[in-house]
């Protein structure tokens, strides 16, 4: 059984992102603009990890950085009825697929997090 991989440049980033100003972490990105695109071992980016963890400030930060939204971070928010999480990855360019969204709904009802989500 091998260990999970282990992306530097991911940690770098949310080290960063956790730790210190929103001024630090611009100067990081635009040091290497790739930083935006680095995922852990599970595909995550940090702007998906940052919305799973309800970080609306970073969120938009990295957005604003030019991070890509990724569909699993939309799909996510759905399953645990974070509705504000949905409509701020929504208003800064999210897009989900309609099986998605419907898979992750379904999800939620599972959840009884539903309720909170179906409004949007």
């Amino acid at each position: 059984m091998s260990l999970p991989r282990r992306n530097l440049g991911f940690e770098i980033l949310l080290d960063a992102l956790r730790r210190e100003s929103p001024e630090k972490v611009t100067n990081i990105v635009k040091s290497d603009v790739s930083l935006l695109k680095q995922t852990n071992s599970i595909g995550e980016n940090a702007l998906t990890w940052c919305a799973l963890e309800l970080m609306y400030d970073q969120v938009e930060l990295l957005r604003s950085l030019g991070s890509p939204i990724q569909e699993q971070a939309l799909s996510e928010a759905i399953q645990h009825g974070n509705s504000d999480m949905v409509n701020l990855l929504l208003e800064l360019g999210g897009n989900i697929s309609e099986y998605s969204a419907e898979q992750s709904i379904r999800i939620a009802k599972g959840f009884d997090s539903g309720d909170r989500i179906l409004h949007i």
